[in-house]
């Protein structure tokens, strides 16, 4: 089963409440293309999971939406830098509450992914395209 919580707040309560002292962050990116748009629209969120014994908690923080860049075809550096800020944002706020934080995130089949999806010049390109999350360890 998974819990989605709507806010770090309550994440972190559910977590103190059970006594879960680590959750897993990272950055996820859903691209559409094609069809009626001209431009690739990018979606990045933050991911912040925690396994809850045989149960996954989840929290999603939306960092923002916009159309790749013209020019260049990449994500908008507007965006890359406010996912930076977020990320950093739920990283302090979970650990001043006391919780170990590590890169990945926890799926519902209790499968661990290790490493941050990264946004650097290289990659933002690569493996995007499909919607999916695109993790590099």
């Amino acid at each position: 089963m998974k819990l989605l919580l709507g806010c770090l707040d309550d994440f972190i309560a559910e977590l103190k409440e059970r006594n879960i002292t680590e959750a897993r962050v990272t950055p996820k990116v859903t691209t559409q293309s094609g069809g009626q748009l001209p431009l690739a629209l990018h979606t990045i969120r933050v991911l912040v999971t925690a396994k809850l014994n045989s149960d996954l908690a989840e929290c999603c923080l939306r960092v923002g939406r916009d159309y790749e860049d013209f020019a260049t075809r990449r994500i908008p550096e507007k965006l890359v830098e406010r996912e930076e800020e977020i990320l950093k944002q739920a990283i302090a706020q979970l650990e001043n509450a006391g919780i170990s934080v590590k890169p990945g995130l926890w799926t519902e089949d209790g499968i661990e992914i290790d490493g941050f999806l990264e946004l650097k010049e290289s990659s933002r390109l690569d493996g995007l395209s499909n919607g999916g999350v695109h993790v590099q360890p």
